[in-house]
């Protein structure tokens, strides 16, 4: 569990960086942490998860990442030789969403049980190359 930040207490510039696709979220967290009286400037950059740890573990650049991933070996190492005790916590879930209309021309008339029993079939397929994250389908 992270520690309760009153953000009017702070002072510095605050360094966000990392994953792009996270970068929205890292932007409504900074307007709710200059809202609630943060001070100081608040710098947001979406680049790449990997630059992001480098950034993070190896440079001390930022103080904050966006990964859309776990922490690798490697990143874990390159944090514990600069000194750098990386926190995770999970603050989103992404998925795969397949929306097809009922008017299309391209997909096959099957029911929709039919599409669903073969998404299963397939994202079990998936899911071994993303081991480490769970995934699973609502329908």
């Amino acid at each position: 569990m992270l520690p309760e930040v009153q953000p009017i207490e702070l002072e510095g510039t605050l360094a966000i960086s990392g994953s792009q696709v996270v970068l929205p979220i890292s932007q409504a967290i900074a307007q709710r942490f200059i809202q609630d009286g943060y001070p100081s400037k608040i710098n947001l950059a979406g680049i790449d998860t990997q630059v992001g740890f480098k950034l993070f573990c190896e440079e001390k650049k930022v103080d904050i990442i966006n990964a859309v991933r776990q922490i690798t070996s490697q990143e874990l190492a390159a944090c514990a030789k600069s000194g750098v005790e990386p926190i995770g916590f999970q603050i989103a879930i992404d998925a795969v969403t397949i929306v097809v209309s009922s008017q299309n021309s391209f997909v096959p008339i099957c029911s929709c049980d039919s599409r669903l029993r073969r998404l299963r079939i397939r994202w079990k397929l998936i899911t071994v190359f993303l081991s480490g994250f769970s995934l699973g389908v609502r329908g």
